[in-house]
């Protein structure tokens, strides 16, 4: 007599996901890829120049595994390109890149906005709150001494990320992050960039004002038109 499938068929194994907030050391990959990406974004290395592999072994003393992963990734984001023959450069700019990457990050950016709004909780508010005073006080040091700082760049990077960091998407937030780096060439290009500041925290206060009384629609048009608001300036600069 045939036994019952039931008695013979074991329960599979639950698959063990691990979290994605897991964290490791900087591997040499990781290591070349800030950077290489930080020399581009900061204008150290132009748009079209050619990215030689050895070149990078050399300065950044690795080998050549880690530097063509890292120049991978980068063309994955969009700072640099491959090309037959040619190899690796640095992504040209254009006003008609400029005008499309607006739009997409403006949509994107707001969709993330209103999610993490939406989910958002006290400590989420407490974080925007802080992250708004500490641009404030960077971008008051940066009207004082007349210079755009590190410090200011990374709390002005910070407080952006930390407006969406409760999306809970994080695919989303990784597709925003890389729009996000890609716009920064084109402002840090910008010989405006100075001048937008003082304008550009008044953008940054309204973003957080509309966030923290959860006014979804005030949020997502208003950073809408901050980013579309730098984005004119450029092309402004252009003619």
């Amino acid at each position: 007599m045939r036994r019952p499938m039931t008695e013979t068929m074991t329960s599979p194994r639950p698959i063990e996901l691990r979290s994605a907030a897991t964290t490791s050391k900087p591997t040499q990959t990781s290591q070349a890829l800030q950077r290489i990406r930080d020399d581009i974004l900061n204008g150290l290395i132009a748009p079209g120049e050619r990215l030689i592999v050895a070149n990078l072994v050399d300065s950044l003393a690795t080998s050549q595994t880690p530097i063509r992963e890292a120049l991978m990734r980068l063309v994955s984001e969009g700072l640099v390109q491959l090309e037959d023959q040619r190899g690796f450069s640095v992504a040209p700019v254009s006003r008609d890149e400029l005008v499309q990457l607006t739009e997409a990050r403006a949509e994107i950016e707001a969709l993330v906005l209103g999610a993490s709004i939406a989910r958002g909780d006290d400590q989420w508010e407490g974080q925007v709150v802080a992250e708004l005073h500490r641009l404030q006080k960077a971008t008051r040091t940066v009207i004082e001494n007349e210079a755009i700082s590190p410090e200011w760049e990374a709390r002005h990077e910070q407080f952006h990320r930390t407006l969406v960091s409760a999306c809970g998407n994080q695919i989303l937030l990784e597709i925003r992050d890389s729009l996000f780096r890609r716009a920064t060439r084109y402002r840090r290009l910008s010989v405006r960039y100075m001048a937008k500041v003082k304008e550009n925290f008044a953008f940054h206060q309204q973003i957080a004002d509309a966030a923290l009384r959860r006014d979804v629609s005030g949020a997502e048009d208003a950073i809408k038109e901050h980013i579309r608001s730098a984005a004119r300036s450029l092309l402004d600069e252009q003619g």
